[in-house]
């Protein structure tokens, strides 16, 4: 079997769809046909690595964003269906790069008014938040979870 590599409350809705892959001894297999490097897929199952953000649009069809942002011990979030979103359980072409600028969460990101102030309300620090908003660096995982209140984390990997 395997062994988490973190607490079992730190379980995302995400992580879950990996591990029951793995119990059902379907996880090589789901590996292989999307192309995903083995080794890596499985480290982010066990809790040993966060998922990296391009790792979660290539697979953003198959699991939906927003499961990896949320832990099994809060409310299961809603699954937003989305103009690109097609559920028929296939990866997103690897032609397609993940370009955060032109996603939904970053423009409602850019809508934010009076940035400095917004972030200094909620706890941000403005300089992060102004490279985010700025796009000259993509928000980080962590980020996105802290964002998660103000702009929905699946936002972020789908395009109007």
């Amino acid at each position: 079997m395997f062994k988490l590599l973190c607490d079992e409350k730190e379980v995302t809705y995400g992580q879950r769809y990996l591990l029951n892959l793995l119990e059902e001894r379907k996880f090589s297999a789901f590996c292989r046909d999307n192309s995903l490097k083995f080794e890596y897929t499985y480290t982010i199952a066990i809790g040993g690595n966060l998922p990296q953000l391009p790792l979660i649009y290539k697979l953003r069809n198959i699991i939906h964003p927003v499961l990896w942002f949320y832990t099994e011990q809060e409310d299961k979030p809603e699954e937003r269906l989305y103009k690109d979103y097609h559920p028929e359980n296939t990866i997103t072409n690897d032609g397609d790069q993940w370009d955060y600028t032109q996603s939904i969460g970053f423009r409602k990101f850019q809508k934010i008014e009076n940035l400095k102030s917004w972030s200094i309300e909620n706890g941000f620090s403005y300089v992060s938040m102004w490279i985010i908003a700025t796009g000259r660096r993509n928000p980080s995982y962590a980020k996105i979870k802290q964002l998660k209140n103000f702009v929905y984390p699946s936002d972020w990997f789908f395009n109007e």
